[in-house]
């Protein structure tokens, strides 16, 4: 997920706005905006994206597996390019237990 939103984030503000939004996706970022915007601002956060369950990460990997992306690869380009923006998230709770993996997972697509 980190991947698809650092890849679509073009004003790096580490947030989903409409406008950078895709037109042939944007009716999925509405239904994602519906259920997963917190503090209804009209934008989703690497936060609110991460409480999104395995079932978006799931998707996104399919995707970056079709396209032939070397996620682990493209991030470290976009760390590199983006500075502290681009850095991972530190998730507690049940997903906490991910964060010392080498390979990347479906967080970080």
């Amino acid at each position: 997920m980190r991947y698809m939103l650092l890849k679509l984030d073009a004003n790096q503000n580490a947030r989903l706005e409409n406008d950078e939004v895709p037109k042939q996706m944007r009716p999925i970022f509405e239904i994602l905006l519906e259920r997963l915007d917190n503090n209804n601002d009209g934008q989703l956060d690497r936060q609110e994206l991460s409480r999104s369950g395995p079932g978006l990460a799931q998707i996104a990997g399919r995707y970056v597996e079709r396209e032939g992306i070397d996620v682990k690869a493209e991030l470290a380009k976009l760390e590199k390019s983006q500075g502290a923006a681009a850095k991972p998230v530190r998730r507690q709770g049940w997903a906490a237990g991910a964060a010392g993996r080498s390979a990347a997972g479906p967080a970080d697509v």
